[in-house]
């Protein structure tokens, strides 16, 4: 039998975690708001009192002495089913944003996010590239910033800044489908993925800010920038780190991954010591254009993975019934392809 101390702590642990659940998703919420307040409520009292914790607006006031154990019993139920009503309520918000994603992908393969975003991505910036040359031949990308092209002659900006912008919600939605598809995985830990979805956003967020806010708005540019180069490093840190653990990505990736990472590591260390870079023949301007030939080349990595993972999908589901009754002892069956079925636990 649990002791009224264990379960007190219990109780508060789960109550805790309730609580911070709602302070994220207060918004989801609304038409539960008099609900929401009475955890807020209670949680908040829980801070203030030592020795009586008491609870508002849940009917009659009742209060939570240690010496009083009826009291504290009935107090606790209360608050257990308040909890539960939390806990419930929010697991109905995942399974609504997962069937939200899940009619998107239906209709729209998340691959196809993928390739458009990366074309958007590559055209719009070299073709703003293109025009400003075509006016301007001194622009180099040893002496002028990628930003140049957000405020650049020749209709140039327009099309890096709507680029940016566009390319920055595609490639989100192409984010999001990798994710989903991630969390399917063995070897994927929480933590490393969370680590992901932040730099993610973070990524695409300042991707969108930087075409959104050009460089003659320099302290909403800058800012956006911040959001790109640290989104970027974290993003190629955490995905790395996540491709490491899944055996069915192959080891060249992981190393190429890192590889690019070493561009961010550069772009920042050229920024905080310019004069030893100036000595190598390298300039801050020419890192920041390696970050942006890594992001680049990190998309398209990730989209050949996932046309692979898509292909051995349909190609699982063509030949399930076969691979069921017969294993995977079939010479057609290459080592990668068995892996995956491993990794998403459809052996």
């Amino acid at each position: 039998m649990v002791s009224s101390e264990n379960k007190e702590e219990l109780l508060l642990e789960r109550s805790h975690k309730a609580y911070q659940k709602l302070k994220k998703r207060k918004n989801f919420i609304k038409h539960h708001e008099e609900t929401v307040n009475k955890v807020i409520s209670f949680m908040e009292g829980l801070s203030k009192h030592e020795n009586s914790l008491m609870v508002d607006n849940l009917g009659p006031e009742i209060s939570m002495s240690k010496g009083d154990m009826e009291e504290r019993e009935a107090q606790y139920a209360r608050l257990e089913l308040l909890v539960n009503e939390i806990e419930e309520w929010l697991r109905k918000i995942d399974s609504r944003i997962d069937r939200f994603f899940d009619i998107i992908f239906e209709k729209v393969p998340g691959i196809l996010f993928g390739v458009l975003g990366i074309f958007v991505f590559f055209f719009s910036t070299f073709m703003a590239l293109y025009l400003y040359l075509s006016v301007d031949p001194n622009y180099s990308i040893l002496h002028n910033w990628i930003s140049n092209l957000g405020v650049g002659p020749n209709n140039s900006s327009a099309v890096f800044n709507t680029g940016w912008v566009l390319s920055a919600g595609i490639i989100l939605c192409f984010h999001v489908y990798e994710i989903r598809e991630l969390k399917k995985r063995k070897g994927v830990h929480p933590i490393i993925l969370k680590l992901m979805i932040i730099s993610n956003a973070s990524l695409t967020f300042g991707i969108f800010l930087v075409g959104f806010f050009p460089e003659n708005q320099p302290v909403s540019h800058n800012i956006a920038a911040t959001f790109y180069f640290l989104g970027g490093l974290s993003f190629f840190l955490s995905y790395g780190i996540l491709a490491w653990k899944i055996k069915s990505i192959p080891n060249t990736h992981v190393v190429v991954v890192f590889v690019l990472c070493f561009f961010y590591l550069l772009y920042f260390t050229s920024t905080l010591f310019p004069p030893w870079f100036l000595y190598l023949g390298l300039t801050i301007t020419s890192t920041e254009w390696l970050t942006l030939f890594a992001e680049m080349s990190m998309m398209i990595m990730i989209l050949q993975h996932s046309l692979v993972e898509t292909y051995y999908k349909k190609k699982y589901q063509k030949e399930k019934n076969f691979i069921k009754k017969n294993g995977l002892k079939d010479s057609k069956y290459g080592e990668r392809f068995k892996q995956f079925l491993e990794d998403y636990r459809l052996e």
